[in-house]
Formats: structure tokens, C-alpha cells, sequence
């Protein structure tokens, strides 16, 4: 099997889709398929070529005009296809792949399978120039993959002939799991920050409109917990968040500045807890990650974070509602250690059980099989 492989979201690309596409494909080249990453990026500004074990990974250059790069695109592509002949076209994330997918599997007689994560989704659904590409993408299909059964059933809903496949994110455990220099780096963590009583949270990933600070803020502020937590978050590219915490609600923080990911699992296992206050979402990484260390989550009952946690395994609240947010915070700073330890334990257990990077591989591979029948 040879895959043909078009996204917008890969290594070098930062972001959640980045890493997770980056993942996959790691996965499905260990279990032997070969697959050729073709990458919309502005970090070349030419086609480049790099070999790599079971598979290529090929750049295709992104200007700020998408109709002339897809164009590029295609008589790249078609050459290549001539030379490796695919047997499928994967489309992973933003709107060039979203654009040129059904034009470009038509084109090359290719089944298309296209993989929706989360703002590939959300965001283009309801933009007036983009929900067309990704309506016309959904319905030229053979098969759709999405991160979360909360995502696929509205898809299902939104197009009821669509062969719609439930594919949660995975994670390799064995990365998670804490080395020496990261008990040396927790030390060095506790030392400075030195929060005393108070319980640690964690906010991670890139802070977009959507991940729901207006709603922790003001749960925060409700549950008037200001002098019970110290909040531990990523670094905003405006510093508008960071402002708004010291001089409106005085809160305890510390801001990472941009780090690898694994550079993250020190921070992690300094918080108490892990919170993801999210208006929408795929499966965020950060919840699998909490889970890989076993750290207990806060989350909203939306799509990822639904299909994972549950009342033995994390905290649900509702969804854009402050209030039930701050009662979840309260009864959960207000918890003894040992119930959020076992919480977190039931997360680790759940993920091992569900999550793992081996079985997100072979739901790709059966997916890509069924169509390829």
C-alpha cells in the first residue's frame, strides 16, 4: 500500500494537527506503509524531495496566493504519482488541502480519505468562503476519519450517506514516562516557583479564542479561589492573557516560554491538575499527555475530552458555563490528594487501554483497507 499524504500540518508546522499528523504517519511507517507526505509550507519557497524509511516527504511551496500554489501543487504531484503510482489520497487539515482534495483524487482516479481534527471542521464549517471546499471535501470522500465519535456524529448528521470512522488521537506512553533531567528539572521548578499550600494547574497549548479562557477567568472569579491556586500556562502571543491575570484577578502564575513538547513533562508533573476549558476541540493532546503522567483533568463536555473522561477518570463541566466550571474547581482544589491520584491513575489506565499509538495505527490501516476493497 502507498499512500499519497497532503497537508498543511506537519513537521516543521507547530500545532496540535502538526503533532498528531506528524504521529500518525510515524505509525503507519513502522507497521510498513508507505507513505509520502506532500506539505503546503512557507518554509521553502521551492519543491523539495527528502527520503526518508517507508516513505518521502516532499515540500510544496505556500504563498499567500493558494489558488497558484495548488495549481503548483498539482503538476508536482501528478509527475510523482507517474513515478510511484499511490493507491490512496489522504487530505489532513486546513484549507489549500481542503481546496484541492476532491479535485486532485478525481484527477489522479485516486479514493480519498480525508482526516478531520478539529478547527478543520469547526472553523471552516461556518466561514463564508471555506465551508463550501470543506462540504464538497466531506462528500467526495470514500471515508472520512474523525478524532472524536462527538465530531463524527455531527458529521453524520450534516451528511448521512458519508462514511464516517471514529479515530481517536493515540499516544506512545513510554515517551511520557519522566527521566532523571526531568525529576532534576521538577526540583528546580519547585524551587522557584514555590506555591506552598496552593494547588497547581496547568494550561497548555497555544491559547486560542476557543480554548476558553474567558470562561476559566471567570470561574476563578466566582468560586473566589485567587489565593488557593497558582496557574501555570503557555506563553500568548499578544501577552493580553498574562495582563489580565495579574491586574484583574491577581492571580499566582507562571508562563512558559515556547519549549519542545516533551520539554513539557517537568510542568505536568508539578501541577495538581490539568485544565482544558476548551469551547470546542478534536482530542487535544494536552489530554492525553495529563494522562500519560497520570495527572488528573478538568475538561468540557465537548468532543475529545467527552469521549475520554468520565466521573472516575477527570472532571467534566459544562460547556461555555462559568458557573458549573467554578463548582468543579472548587470540589476539585477542595480534594484530598489521593482523589485526584486515583483519578489520575484511571486516566493513565483508560489511555493504555484505548489510546495507544498501536491501535490509532491500526484503525488507519483497516480504514484504508475497507476502501481499497
Amino acid at each position: 500500500m502507498r499512500v499519497a499524504w497532503l497537508t498543511e500540518n506537519y513537521f516543521p508546522s507547530k500545532g496540535g494537527m502538526s503533532v498528531s499528523c506528524d504521529r500518525i504517519i510515524t505509525g503507519l511507517r513502522k507497521a510498513l506503509i508507505d507513505v509520502h507526505v506532500y506539505h503546503f509550507t512557507s518554509k521553502q519557497e521551492s519543491f523539495s524531495q527528502t527520503q526518508l524509511m517507508s516513505g518521502v516527504y516532499f515540500t510544496l511551496p505556500k504563498s499567500l496566493d493558494a489558488s497558484h500554489d495548488i495549481n503548483l501543487a498539482w503538476n508536482f504531484i501528478e509527475r510523482k504519482n507517474k513515478q510511484f503510482r499511490y493507491d490512496i489520497l489522504v487530505v489532513f487539515g486546513s484549507h489549500r488541502v481542503q481546496m484541492a482534495g476532491p479535485i486532485f483524487s478525481k484527477w489522479l482516479n485516486l479514493p480519498m480519505v480525508t482526516c478531520i481534527r478539529g478547527n478543520d471542521f469547526d472553523a471552516n464549517l461556518f466561514h463564508p468562503s471555506k465551508s463550501a471546499y470543506l462540504l464538497r471535501l466531506l462528500n467526495d470522500s470514500a471515508a472520512i476519519c474523525s478524532v472524536s465519535d462527538f465530531k463524527a456524529k455531527k458529521i453524520r448528521q450534516l451528511l448521512p450517506a458519508s462514511k464516517v470512522h471514529y479515530t481517536p488521537n493515540g499516544i506512545d506512553v513510554d515517551e511520557w514516562q519522566p527521566l532523571d533531567h526531568d525529576f532534576q528539572a521538577l526540583k528546580k521548578l519547585k524551587e522557584q516557583i514555590n506555591p506552598g499550600r496552593k494547588r497547581i494547574i496547568g494550561l497548555f497549548g497555544f491559547l486560542k479564542k476557543k480554548k476558553g479562557m474567558d470562561v476559566l477567568l471567570n470561574a476563578i472569579k466566582k468560586s473566589k479561589l485567587e489565593e488557593d491556586i497558582h496557574l501555570v500556562f503557555s506563553k500568548t502571543n499578544d501577552g493580553m492573557f498574562e495582563l489580565v491575570l495579574e491586574e484583574e484577578h491577581g492571580l499566582s502564575t507562571s508562563v512558559l516560554e515556547p519549549i519542545d513538547r516533551f520539554g513539557l513533562i517537568p510542568y505536568y508533573m508539578l501541577c495538581d491538575l490539568i485544565i482544558i476549558p476548551s469551547h470546542y476541540e478534536g482530542m487535544p493532546n494536552v489530554l492525553l499527555e495529563a494522562g500519560a503522567l497520570k495527572k488528573p483533568v478538568i475538561a468540557a463536555d465537548r468532543d475529545g475530552m467527552l469521549d475520554v473522561l468520565n466521573e472516575e477518570n477527570g472532571s467534566l463541566f459544562e460547556v461555555g458555563n462559568a458557573d458549573h466550571l467554578s463548582e468543579v474547581l472548587l470540589s476539585s482544589i477542595r480534594s484530598k490528594s489521593l482523589v485526584l491520584e486515583q483519578k489520575g491513575e484511571a486516566l493513565y489506565k483508560s489511555i493504555i487501554k484505548h489510546h495507544t499509538l498501536e491501535i490509532e495505527t491500526q484503525n488507519y490501516i483497516q480504514i484504508f483497507k475497507s476502501v481499497l476493497k
